[in-house]
């Protein structure tokens, strides 16, 4: 299992290089675009510069999609990294001191307990966790799962008869 993780982490890194490079060449791309804007405004023929007005609008999707990708591969990264050995293994993120308050909208999260503060410019709680686990928390059921210091004490509070301890080999 710890290899098919590893392989996935990797592969998600791979695909946030990509994502990462292709955002890089919308840009250049759009860059270019606005260079032949600038050319066809430039020229003495009316008829020639009618020709250029579409350009703005290729050039603002080029940029969209620069954008897009680039997000892309911020979610591709928290991925990997969520998917390392030592990660909390559940498969969305929560406040690291309060557990599940998080409120997403608009591609941002925060913590809804009043004076925490904490605010993320991404969709925490649609993504998998990222934190570190430090606790083995087992269910009734003794079924046992390493989590973050957050999702421990959300099981806790959730889970009847849950039992959360210090994993071993986590700080």
């Amino acid at each position: 299992m710890a290899i098919m993780i590893n392989d996935s982490s990797r592969y998600a890194a791979a695909a946030a290089g990509r994502a990462l490079s292709l955002a890089m060449r919308a840009g250049a791309l759009a860059d270019e675009i606005d260079a032949l804007h600038r050319d066809i405004c430039a020229a003495r023929d009316e008829p020639v510069h009618w020709a250029g007005l579409r350009c703005d609008t290729a050039s603002g999707w080029m940029r969209q999609a620069g954008t897009q990708l680039h997000d892309t591969a911020g979610h591709l990264g928290r991925i990997a990294a969520a998917m390392k050995p030592g990660a909390c293994a559940v498969p969305w993120g929560v406040c690291p001191e309060h557990g599940n308050t998080l409120t997403s909208t608009g591609g941002h999260s925060w913590c809804r307990v009043t004076g925490c503060g904490r605010q993320w410019d991404y969709d925490r709680a649609g993504l998998p966790c990222i934190e570190p686990a430090r606790w083995t928390v087992t269910d009734k059921h003794s079924h046992a799962c390493v989590m973050c210091d957050g999702h421990a004490l959300d099981a806790r509070k959730r889970l009847k008869d849950a039992r959360a301890g210090l994993g071993e080999g986590f700080a």
